[in-house]
């Protein structure tokens, strides 16, 4: 069972419903924002999309990428000038090799049978010298 099988329809952490949880996955954003700082950034398994604006205060840019259409569609709303959503599969990133400074992803491991052909996908399209949080 890939990516797409395993983490769709997973649940999600959203800014605008009240949960026990929304500090500690606010925090991981906050964690990065110095790594973030100017920088072209992919934010994998994005779900709703509450870091992207996080994440956009310090960074260049912050593409969101997420697997679930309904997650996407609702982190789209959360963007902005300088971010965007992409709709898409962990291990086939739309995207070209080497294009983002930065890779974010938050929980998304543990849910996936293929943890290393996401990690394989994670660094085509992290640029050389990047960072990974």
């Amino acid at each position: 069972m890939g990516f797409s099988e395993r983490f769709q329809g997973a649940n999600r952490i959203d800014a605008g419903r009240l949960s026990p949880y929304w500090g500690e996955h606010a925090a991981r954003y906050h964690f990065a924002l110095e790594r973030v700082a100017g920088k072209k950034v992919l934010d994998i398994a994005c779900g709703t999309g509450y870091g992207i604006g996080l994440l956009r205060k310090s960074a260049r840019f912050v593409c969101g990428v997420d697997i679930d259409r309904e997650a996407a569609l609702q982190a789209r709303s959360e963007c902005g000038d300088r971010s965007a959503v992409v709709l898409g599969d962990g291990l086939r990133l739309p995207f070209h090799d080497k294009c983002f400074d930065v890779v974010t992803s938050f929980e998304t491991i543990e849910h996936l049978h293929d943890r290393l052909g996401f990690l394989r996908e994670l660094e085509r399209v992290l640029a050389p010298g990047g960072g990974f949080s």
